[in-house]
């Protein structure tokens, strides 16, 4: 049963980015005396589903597929949970505060998990940003966890269980490219810094990939490659499996290392407005006095 209603076109902020000069401004702009900078705000487009919530004959086959929730009644609960982070944060005590936190973390992601597939066609742009958000939890607990008693310990490490659960569920959903792509530069890092070979295969659908990222990936994205060429080799060739396996690791396509700024100069020539092959990305630009600076405001859509 099909419960989706056309698409949704959005956009995804990811990171925005200032640089001083006037490498940017268009030969246009007007003499100033005022120093220039060029500001970068960078999105990336999503395209979700709407999603219609059935009458009550059709809900047990939305509630197999979607979770038991509307959209509109999981964006309250989600809200809802949110707030009650009000009534950790006024306890005095700081050992109840943190579990009290962790417990309200246990409800939010299991929230999450219930309705995961909804997210994931619906509320796309939410994926990495629940991924940082376990990262968080995880790595302030495994510090937090040593001050406390056995009692807090339990209920912390229950917290936990379900966090550690959904963050798995996302480690395998953030390898394909539609969610890659809505990782922002230092979340990616950390995604391919902790990733295994299988994680990084697709990481070459990214418009470009920043220098540091690509010597964190290109070993295991070559290994990965490599591992699944040599049995093609070893079952059609008639050759030892070492020489296949040889054969083999030149197969992988090099991850070439590049800045945003490169990858801007290399597919827009800012300073005379036009792309140099076709359209890469929506542009739009704007020229202003703030702050003593003269601003070169450009908002790009990937």
């Amino acid at each position: 049963m099909d419960f989706t209603r056309g698409t949704i076109k959005g956009e995804s902020d990811l990171f925005i980015l200032q640089v001083e000069g006037r490498e940017f401004f268009q030969e246009t702009s007007p003499t100033t005396t005022y120093p220039q900078k060029t500001q970068f705000i960078v999105k990336q487009h999503t395209e979700d589903v709407h999603i219609e919530y059935p009458s009550y004959y059709s809900r047990k086959h939305y509630e197999e597929k979607y979770g038991p929730y509307s959209i509109e009644v999981f964006t309250k609960k989600v809200y809802a949970i949110y707030t009650s982070f009000h009534d950790a944060e006024v306890m005095k005590d700081d050992q109840r505060m943190f579990v009290r936190k962790m417990w309200v973390f246990k409800e939010l992601f299991e929230t999450f998990e219930k309705s995961m597939e909804l997210i994931l066609v619906r509320l796309s742009k939410m994926v990495p940003s629940i991924y940082q958000r376990a990262l968080i939890i995880m790595e302030i607990a495994e510090t937090r966890q040593k001050e406390c008693d056995a009692r807090a310990n339990k209920y912390v490490e229950m917290s936990l269980v379900v966090v550690r659960r959904v963050f798995a569920k996302l480690v395998e959903i953030l390898v394909e490219p539609r969610f890659l792509k809505l990782m922002p530069p230092e979340l990616l890092e950390r995604f391919v810094k902790d990733a295994s070979p299988f994680m990084v295969a697709k990481i070459k659908c990214l418009p470009w990939i920043e220098p540091e990222i690509v010597l964190l990936a290109e070993s295991k994205y070559n290994i990965y490659w490599t591992l699944l060429w040599h049995p093609f080799f070893t079952r059609n060739f008639k050759l030892s499996s070492d020489i296949c396996y040889e054969i083999a690791e030149y197969m992988p396509v090099n991850l070439c290392g590049e800045t945003f700024l490169d990858y801007f100069r290399r597919k827009y020539n800012a300073t005379k407005g036009y792309f140099h092959d076709e359209d890469a990305f929506k542009i739009n630009r704007k020229v202003m006095l703030q702050g003593g600076y003269y601003w070169n405001s450009i908002t790009i859509v990937l």
